[in-house]
């Protein structure tokens, strides 16, 4: 999985010391850590990294000659932040991950290290890992009495919440935060608390982040709260503000059997579980298309650890432009990320690897999770599926609702195969914050 909109470990904000954070509308948190990127002379190579506008040619060049340095000079940290730094900019984070993996052995005291290595390890999806740096980063602060909740517990709430579904603690983080004042990270508060059915208290959160920014997520947000206290005009007013995509999607969501259920403020981790519980009794195929860094596929492995769990990806991106994002984006440069034993990856364009698996795996689909973004890789996926669809099969999108192009992407293909195939359905969630929908298969 990938930085998306409003799925904590898939939302980009920017920290920074006196505002605690820095975000944009429709993108929060996951890279809480850094508040800028670092320039690190390498001593090794007597050059630095490219600056800020810098092109990818550039960053590739870069790129290589870091690496032949940290190659070169195994004991110089300097050489091994700087490959990181490019790395992570060219997102080849597999390269990040362990050249700060090893900056960090080199300098064990370097806080900012930690910090670029739990951005990553966040970003990857490497729960435990992550989990474990920012706690050694939170246990050497020495924070004033009654002083703000530090950028590294503000990361670490936003890692529980989305990877671990831990809502309360999350929340007690994000309130104490609210507590000085108007900031970003109440809308987190907001989210958080309406996930858990308090809608009153969350009004409170969406008001001190509207003061801080009066942005396009807490208006959407605040629509919803006005909707629910039957106050149309002020619901009304905030959906002036909305841009059509975002309309187009609460009106879909509230049109449905799951209108304003909890779970249209869940994060991810709360979709997938809501998905995985609702899995079929009887045994079938485990599978996910569109796998990249493995943070899904982990979670669903762990739910079926005495069952394969099979993982669809060319780990070379996607194979053509998705509206404004480029062919090749969310690659992984080949590289398979770290999973349990009970996966299987199967490594290919989706309509080519499909006919092969099918024939060597018998029995229908309990289970599946659709991570294509594209209509054509999910039009593929869902016409070599379909004959092993029956009812009780789960189905997650991933970006079902809330992009800009959303009616003509995974919602689009999954509606032309309903009527393509005759089959009935049923939501168990949509969700407006990370995107995803849960679809049971009734006939």
């Amino acid at each position: 999985m990938r930085t998306v909109p409003l799925s904590v470990l898939r939302f980009s904000i920017a920290a920074s010391v006196s505002t605690a954070l820095i975000t944009t509308p429709s993108q929060r948190c996951v890279n809480v850590l850094t508040a800028a990127p670092r320039k690190i002379c390498c001593v090794a190579i007597d050059e630095e990294v490219p600056g800020p506008f810098a092109g990818k040619a550039e960053l590739d060049d870069a790129l290589h000659r870091l690496q032949a340095a940290a190659q070169d000079n195994p004991s110089d940290p300097s050489a091994h932040l700087n490959l990181g730094t490019v790395a992570r900019r060219l997102q080849q984070l597999p390269v990040a991950a362990a050249s700060l993996r090893r900056a960090v052995e080199l300098l064990p005291d370097d806080d900012d290290a930690k910090r670029d290595l739990g951005d990553v390890l966040v970003s990857m999806g490497y729960v435990d890992d992550a989990e474990a740096v920012l706690r050694d980063l939170i246990s050497r602060e020495r924070p004033a009495a009654n002083s703000r909740p530090s950028r590294t517990k503000i990361a670490l709430a936003n890692l529980l919440l989305d990877a671990r579904g831990q809502r309360a603690e999350a929340l007690a983080v994000f309130r104490d935060v609210s507590t000085f004042g108007p900031t970003p990270i109440a809308f987190l508060a907001g989210v958080t608390a309406d996930s858990m059915g308090d809608h009153a208290a969350a009004v409170g959160y969406y008001e001190n982040s509207w003061s801080f920014d009066p942005d396009e997520d807490t208006a959407l947000h605040l629509m919803l709260c006005h909707l629910r206290a039957g106050d149309k005009p002020s619901a009304a007013a905030m959906r002036a503000r909305l841009p059509s995509h975002v309309v187009s999607s609460a009106e879909y969501v509230l049109s449905t059997a799951v209108a304003m259920q909890p779970s249209m403020h869940y994060f991810t981790h709360g979709m997938l579980q809501l998905a995985l519980k609702g899995a079929p009794p009887w045994e079938g195929l485990v599978l996910e298309f569109g796998v990249y860094h493995g943070k899904s596929i982990r979670m669903i492995a762990a739910h079926f650890p005495n069952d394969a769990v099979h993982g669809f990806d060319t780990f070379s991106g996607i194979p053509e432009d998705w509206h404004f994002t480029r062919s090749g984006t969310y690659s992984t440069h080949g590289t398979l990320p770290a999973a349990p034993d009970n996966v299987e990856f199967h490594v290919g364009l989706f309509a080519e690897t499909l006919p092969s698996f099918f024939d060597a795996h018998p029995g229908p689909i309990s289970f599946m999770n659709i991570d294509c973004d594209l209509y054509s890789s999910t039009k593929d996926v869902l016409d070599a599926t379909a004959h092993r669809i029956q009812p009780g099969t789960i189905i997650v999108f991933d970006e079902y609702v809330m992009n800009p192009h959303w009616q003509e992407d995974e919602h689009k293909a999954f509606q032309e195969a309903v009527v393509e195939h005759g089959w009935r359905y049923r939501y168990l969630a949509i969700s407006l914050v990370s995107q995803q929908a849960v679809v049971q298969i009734v006939e």
